[in-house]
């Protein structure tokens, strides 16, 4: 994912494993996120998503998968380029993130904070 070449056969499971962060005294959250767009959709608002697909599970467990069953609800995405050199058909892209929640103390009282961790690419969605 970090070298922006990943490619997910929706045909199988979606493995995904970390190293768990160290405990810092709240929950600590892992998730996993892959958005299609229509990019040959023009739209006055930002890009057009076509399908969501949101997994997540506890940062300890260092291990998440994400069933055939549920990437199979998503379009395929080629990720393709135009002659033109722009973004064309279905595109795809995945986020990991790791949300840490923190209790800071303040004289006036507690506040959380959610110190995020994510990383975020393009991946091609090939299968069946």
């Amino acid at each position: 994912l970090t070298l922006g070449d990943a490619i997910v056969d929706v045909g199988e499971d979606l493995v995904v494993e970390w190293t768990p962060a160290a405990q810092a005294g709240g929950p600590t959250v892992f998730g996993v996120e892959i958005v299609v767009y229509d990019m040959d959709i023009a739209n006055p608002n930002g890009l057009t998503q076509v399908g969501r697909l949101l997994a997540h599970g506890r940062d300890g467990d260092g291990r998440l998968v994400v069933a055939a069953d549920d990437l199979r609800q998503l379009p395929l995405a080629p990720n393709q380029w135009s002659g033109d050199d722009e973004q064309t058909g279905y595109w795809a892209e995945m986020t990991i993130v790791r949300h840490q929640l923190r209790r800071v103390g303040f004289a006036e009282g507690d506040v959380v904070v959610d110190f995020i961790h994510a990383i975020n690419s393009p991946v091609t969605l090939t299968g069946p």
